[in-house]
């Protein structure tokens, strides 16, 4: 992230003709994170299962720190099913534990959870024909595209995170 921010800064500002001034790393910070979750949180985020993606909405809706079992009764889960995924988000990095409360890391933040979870309407044995796909992402000033591609490769069992204009096949990686 920090190599993001300092690219972007000098992009900004047009370093180096120019300085690198406050204003110019004031938005350098909110494009790099801007591309952060283009590039980094919303994969992350489409890498993970249909019960994984729902344990991060689960902890979103408490307040983005709950206890395990406050997640499985938000959830209508068993506390033991939730154990488990909740240890494969902490060994992956997407959820941390302090004092036995499970914390969401800024791997997939608050935000980009929302935002991808908008268009889910259903459960995990729902069939990708029936279920809406996520709604796409507005491009930022840095970005090639405007929207993502998002249609569904029954294979990967994700939606296409790449940009609406790719060439070739859909892919995730």
């Amino acid at each position: 992230m920090l190599q993001l921010v300092g690219h972007t800064a000098w992009t900004v500002a047009d370093a180096p003709r120019k300085t690198i001034d406050g204003a110019a790393a004031g938005e350098a910070v909110r494009l790099a994170q801007e591309k952060f979750g283009e590039r980094v949180s919303e994969p992350a985020f489409y890498d993970l299962s249909d019960s994984e993606q729902q344990y991060l909405k689960g902890l979103v809706d408490l307040g983005g720190e709950s206890r395990i079992i406050d997640i499985a009764r938000q959830l209508g889960q068993n506390e033991d099913t939730v154990k488990g995924i909740n240890r494969r988000l902490k060994l992956s990095g997407y959820v941390s534990h302090i004092n036995n409360v499970v914390r969401l890391t800024e791997l997939v933040p608050e935000r980009i959870i929302l935002q991808e979870m908008a268009g889910y309407q259903g459960d995990a044995d729902e069939s990708p024909a029936t279920r809406a796909a996520p709604a796409p992402v507005g491009a930022g000033r840095f970005s090639a595209a405007s929207t993502r591609c998002r249609k569904w490769m029954p294979r990967k069992r994700a939606y296409c995170i790449l940009n609406s204009n790719h060439s070739g096949g859909c892919r995730s990686q």
